[in-house]
């Protein structure tokens, strides 16, 4: 557990243990957004100090800087198709959402990728944090 946060879990009936998460998880199936620069200057960014292996491995999949729609696109199809992995608050109380899963990229491949998305404190809409490669 993360030291700061507060895991949430499903109980044996498959519900999240918490009504407001799951209200919430519901609202993030309709809204959602990505900063532009989060894809241009970062995740398809072979300078970024911190984005660059991210960068060559969206590269290699088919993505391109020139056209950041495409994995905005692929991006948000991997969170509104996926169920989250895991769920929890941050010590600021928003919400942070994991997804583990397959994502298709424009080479045909289907590598799994990890999303973690936030949902800021009183807002429905879900903001991109960060995505990268899991094989």
């Amino acid at each position: 557990m993360r030291r700061g946060f507060f895991r949430l879990t499903r109980n044996p009936s498959g519900e999240w243990a918490s009504r407001r998460i799951a209200a919430r998880r519901l609202a993030r199936k309709r809204k959602c957004r990505i900063r532009p620069e989060k894809l241009v200057k970062y995740l398809l960014n072979l300078q970024h100090p911190k984005g660059a292996a991210k960068a060559k491995f969206f590269l290699a999949g088919g993505f391109s800087r020139e056209k950041p729609e495409v994995l905005e696109a692929a991006l948000i199809r991997h969170y509104q198709e996926n169920e989250p992995t895991e769920l929890f608050e941050d010590q600021f109380r928003e919400t942070r959402i994991v997804i583990d899963a397959p994502m298709l990229v424009p080479d045909g491949r289907l590598p799994m990728v990890r999303t973690v998305w936030r949902i800021p404190l009183g807002e429905q809409i879900s903001e991109f944090v960060t995505a990268h490669p899991l094989d």
